[in-house]
């Protein structure tokens, strides 16, 4: 989709896997019609001793192209980024303040469902709920901040080098140090000397119902939820009528110009986004 928007694109893939059979089937699914032919594809392939500390290579890979492009993604191999995704995030950059960074909401489909052709949006993301008010306009602050992947401007990778670091640091003394390289070093804060973090804070706007799902992202494996139960795991419905009744609440309680932690809501209805059809395979 990018492609074929307009963009001229490089995929890096870092795998401890020989490319091998999988080649054909990426240069298929990469295919641009604008250009006849596939995106630009390069393979870096690591001893599978390397583990979790190969996604501290993408710093380098992104270090070492940085004067070449002009935006960014890394991601972790089961997150499924649109072009819809891209394209919010470079509005959103340009409405919010320095210090915020629009996120995602991670979903799974409802196993229980699968077999069925109506699906749920499942989140294991949920509570407590804080929202706030940023430039007139409504926006959600997850409390885990962890989204497997980033999207950054070359702007803003230069500006986050000087703030924290974040081409060149190379440290697997972190804490969840897979989690830290993929999103947590721009959100979380760490007491630990070795983690550098940016001090960002990660919204999603939910001004709208329909606005909200445009940062919905299909977290792949489907594995981290058994029936839509563990570690709390709700329809995203009930999730966003909880963030609603916080925004409520923070309006009548402030006259909407505060940050607001609601830990107490009781939702009883469902939303729209509960249930859809399940997409094509």
């Amino acid at each position: 989709q990018m492609c074929e928007f307009g963009w001229t694109l490089r995929v890096v893939i870092l795998d401890t896997e020989s490319p091998g059979p999988i080649e054909k089937a990426v240069a298929r699914a990469l295919h641009c019609k604008r250009i006849n032919g596939s995106v630009e594809v390069v393979y870096q392939r690591f001893e599978a001793s390397i583990g979790h500390a190969l996604s501290m290579i993408s710093r380098t890979a992104i270090s070492e192209q940085i004067e070449e492009f002009d935006f960014f993604i890394y991601s972790e191999n089961d997150m499924l980024i649109t072009l819809t995704h891209v394209m919010m995030f470079i509005w959103e950059v340009a409405i919010l303040p320095g210090d915020y960074l629009p996120g995602v909401q991670r979903f799974v489909y409802h196993k229980g469902q699968m077999t069925t052709p109506i699906v749920e949006y499942i989140t294991w993301e949920g509570w407590p709920v804080t929202v706030a008010n940023i430039s007139n306009r409504w926006y959600y602050l997850p409390f885990n901040p962890h989204q497997s992947h980033f999207m950054l401007t070359r702007q803003q990778l230069l500006h986050l080098e000087g703030r924290c670091q974040y081409l060149s640091i190379r440290t697997t003394e972190c804490p969840q140090y897979r989690e830290f390289m993929s999103s947590l070093q721009l959100f979380g804060s760490f007491g630990d000397p070795h983690c550098s973090s940016c001090r960002l804070q990660k919204v999603i706007p939910v001004h709208t119902e329909g606005y909200f799902r445009l940062f919905l992202m299909h977290h792949l494996s489907n594995g981290s939820l058994d029936g839509g139960v563990t570690w709390g795991g709700m329809p995203m419905g009930v999730h966003f009528g909880g963030i609603q009744e916080c925004v409520a609440q923070a309006k009548a309680s402030s006259g909407g110009n505060m940050t607001t932690v609601c830990k107490d809501i009781v939702v009883n209805k469902t939303g729209v986004l509960d249930r859809i059809e399940r997409p094509e395979e």
